[in-house]
Formats: C-alpha cells, sequence, structure tokens
C-alpha cells in the first residue's frame, strides 16, 4: 500500500510551522496550545526535516539549574529540534513504518512532489487499523509493557529521567489508577501562571514540583481479548490516551503499531 493511497489528504493538513530562530517558548507554547505531536521547522532544499517536540525539550531540561531554565526557553527552537525521518507518497508505508523506527520516533515529514510536505503520526496509522487495512494475528497481551510507576512525591526533574531512561512518555503514580505524562508536565511548566513565576522567580527550581500536584490522567483499561481493531479505535479516539490491560500492563500507540511491524507480523492489506 502506497503512502497516497493510506492517507489521500495528508498534504493538505494544516498544521503549525515555525522558522528555526522562533523562542522555544513560543513553539513549546504552540504544542501546549495546538496538542499537536510536533512542530516543524520551516526548511529550504530538500534538506533533513526537523522539528520540535515537547518531550525532547523535556530531556534537555534535566542537565540545567533552575537559573539557567528561563534562558533555555529564550533560546532559538532550533537548538532543541530533532531530526525527522522523511518519506514519499509514491513510497509504501512499510518505508514509513521504517522512518518511524529508525528514529524511534512516532511522527515522520512526508514529501509531496510539488515540495508540499506534512507530519504523518502513529495516531494516523490507528486509522489504518480501524478501517481494516492493517491486521496482526498477535494478542494484545503480546505487545503490553509493565507499567513504570515512581511516588507521588517525585520531583518532575527525577520522573523526566525516568521516562526518558525506559523510553517511556508518562509514568504512573505508585499506589494510584492515574498517570502523569509529557503533556502533563508541560501543561504545568508552560501555564501562564508558572512562566510568570519563573519571570519573577529565576533561581527557583521548577522541577523540584513533586509530580502529584500535576494533572494526573486515568488509563482506559481492556481486557486480554480486545482486538487490535477495537484498541486502535479506542486510541484514535483518545489519542494521547493509553491503555491498560490485565491491571498492570500498558498499551501505547506505539505498542499496537511498531510491535507488530518489528516482529514481522503486521499485515498491510
Amino acid at each position: 500500500m502506497q503512502i497516497r493511497s493510506a492517507f489521500p489528504r495528508i498534504l493538505d493538513r494544516e498544521y503549525p510551522v515555525v522558522k528555526p530562530e522562533y523562542p522555544l517558548l513560543t513553539v513549546l507554547y504552540l504544542l501546549r496550545m495546538k496538542e499537536v505531536e510536533a512542530v516543524p521547522l520551516a526548511q529550504s532544499g530538500k534538506g533533513e526535516g526537523r522539528a520540535v517536540f515537547g518531550y525532547s525539550s523535556l530531556v534537555n531540561l534535566l542537565s540545567m539549574g533552575p537559573k539557567r531554565f528561563g534562558a533555555f526557553l529564550k533560546e532559538p527552537c532550533r537548538t532543541t529540534a530533532v531530526p525527522l525521518g522523511s518519506v514519499g507518497m509514491d513510497q509504501d508505508l512499510g518505508s514509513l513504518l521504517d522512518a518511524f523506527g529508525a528514529k524511534r520516533l512516532g511522527c515522520a515529514m512526508v514529501r509531496g512532489t510539488d515540495n508540499r510536505r506534512s507530519l504523518v503520526t502513529l495516531a494516523d496509522i490507528l486509522d489504518l487499523y480501524v478501517n481494516g487495512s492493517l491486521s496482526t494475528k498477535m494478542r494484545i497481551e503480546d505487545v503490553a509493557t509493565p507499567i513504570f510507576s515512581v511516588p507521588g512525591k517525585t520531583p518532575i526533574r527525577d520522573a523526566v529521567r525516568g521516562m526518558f531512561s525506559h523510553r517511556y512518555r508518562r509514568v504512573f503514580i505508585s499506589g494510584e489508577d492515574r498517570y502523569v505524562s509529557d503533556r502533563s508536565i508541560m501543561e504545568h511548566l508552560f501555564s501562564p501562571m508558572v512562566l510568570e513565576d519563573i519571570a519573577e522567580n529565576p533561581d527557583k527550581d521548577f522541577l523540584a514540583t513533586p509530580i502529584e500536584r500535576l494533572e494526573r490522567i486515568a488509563p482506559m483499561p481492556v481486557g486480554p481479548l480486545t482486538t487490535f481493531k477495537a484498541a486502535a479505535r479506542k486510541l484514535a479516539a483518545n489519542r494521547g490516551q493509553c491503555l491498560v490491560v490485565n491491571g498492570n500492563e500498558v498499551i501505547t500507540q506505539w505498542d499496537l503499531v511498531m510491535k507488530p511491524w518489528l516482529a514481522g507480523k503486521l499485515t498491510i492489506s
């Protein structure tokens, strides 16, 4: 299946694009308000596409002391932009999934013959399960991952460090059936109230805030016999969410799409 056939209107999609010299704070604000996966940087020619992700920007904060936090937000967004995989509209869907796997990112740049570009994400792939274009004989339990949890008193800094080391975008609160995501952290750190506090108290360690003070999200429980199509429909309708099976294992967009693909067990009709 060609990408053109899978996503015929993908190049018509509108999304924010910023210049590389834009302040990082502006781009993170767009990520927070527009609820998009990434904000790509404007580029000329056929060079490698780059984009700013909230998750990678949070990771960059780990190496900074409190005094660097405010200055970091004023830096050009190109300093935290990461390379994107890139595919053409006439390439097959497998090339797109390979691009996801090569960059360990659920987002890639799609190029048209008329120099138009767009982003395609794992959320788009989920729709192919729903319409029957994708299928697998794997069981939902085969792609689940044990829940990663920390105490509610854990500072944001340590939580992000744990998320990064496990390659997770969410961390559950010990003793609670709820989790904090990278977006929850962004919603807090880049809220108007916190940004105003940063300006007035540049020495304050804002990454020391306990994660129990952040928005906590309840996952969607599913049974072990849930089909991939049904699981994809749930995640497609609640983007950014995750599923929990057996009470102690989590399933994400990456799990549903990339694990069957990397295992050679994903069928593309």
